[in-house]
């Protein structure tokens, strides 16, 4: 793999050494000011090394999440200080973390403590207006790169906890666009034939995603659910004009799901391990790979 493409739309990938299929991609965390002209990236706690010159003004930065059925490991963070195309990386030393959170941002910036505990689903934010962090999952030192332009200069810094070469495209079942959801459904149902994640004409996409916050009483129906009361179930549906958004199916129709403004799933029940963080995307394509088996 690429390092851009731990920062992009969406690549499944396979690990290596341990055969684990998860979604790799960016979560662009917004636009941070480094007026000084002057870059830091380090542990996000004791937030102190050597300084990057690089362009003053406001600069994106993306965090890169492994994202599997039973949630996500952030990986990576990357800043964006010039455009233009990426010609070659050079190794910029190693960044050593020492409470499982990497920061970048202003080298005159503080970072308040009590904000890094932020609850945050994804794992990363900004925090303030000149500094992003992202929790990584574990300490150790890791490589920073600078990639440089066709000019020799800096446009991007990038920090992975993941080894590029650890990884391969994932090519088991091919044939579906991960960036794409209408590519993600489509696949989702040609795996999973009669019992496919997403069922045509049960699930209905298009109100799902329009369902932002829950009904109280269809929160309390997924708090106590029983397997057999899908009877309880529609009725709230119905009550509620809900559609047919709900039930999607996971080995059975006794699986619900529902999303937030972010189409990040956020409820479970029985017939997935599924995780708290992942798109409706991710989840299709991931909850299928783990329900059928298909690493």
């Amino acid at each position: 793999m690429e390092v851009l493409d731990f920062f992009g739309g969406g690549v499944v990938v396979k690990d290596k050494e341990y055969g684990l299929v998860s979604m790799l991609r960016g979560h662009p965390l917004g636009e941070i000011a480094v007026p000084s002209g002057r870059l830091l990236v380090a542990d996000a706690y004791s937030y102190e090394g050597p300084a990057i010159e690089v362009p003053a003004g406001r600069h994106t930065v993306t965090f890169a999440a492994s994202e599997m059925d039973a949630g996500h490991d952030g990986c990576g963070l990357m800043i964006r200080v010039r455009p233009g195309k990426i010609v070659r990386w050079r190794r910029r030393g190693v960044i050593g973390v020492d409470g499982a959170m990497i920061a970048i941002g202003d080298a005159d910036a503080k970072v308040p403590h009590a904000k890094l505990e932020f609850e945050n689903a994804l794992g990363a934010a900004r925090v303030g207006t000149r500094v992003a962090v992202a929790s990584v999952g574990s300490d150790g030192g890791y490589v920073l790169r600078a990639g440089l332009d066709s000019r020799e200069r800096i446009a991007v810094l990038a920090v992975l906890t993941r080894d590029p070469r650890a990884l391969v495209p994932w090519r088991k079942t091919p044939g579906f666009d991960p960036t794409d959801l209408d590519s993600c459904l489509a696949w989702a149902r040609k795996v999973g034939g009669d019992d496919a994640l997403v069922a045509p004409g049960k699930t209905d996409v298009a109100t799902l995603r329009a369902i932002r916050k829950i009904p109280t009483d269809l929160r309390r129906y997924y708090q106590t659910h029983d397997a057999g009361d899908l009877a309880s179930f529609r009725a709230i549906v119905e009550r509620n004009s809900l559609g047919r958004a709900l039930p999607v199916r996971v080995n059975g129709d006794d699986a619900m799901v529902h999303l937030d403004e972010q189409d990040r799933v956020v409820e479970f029940y029985e017939g997935s391990m599924l995780g708290m963080s992942l798109d409706l995307r991710a989840w299709l394509v991931l909850s299928s790979i783990a329900t059928f088996d298909l690493q």
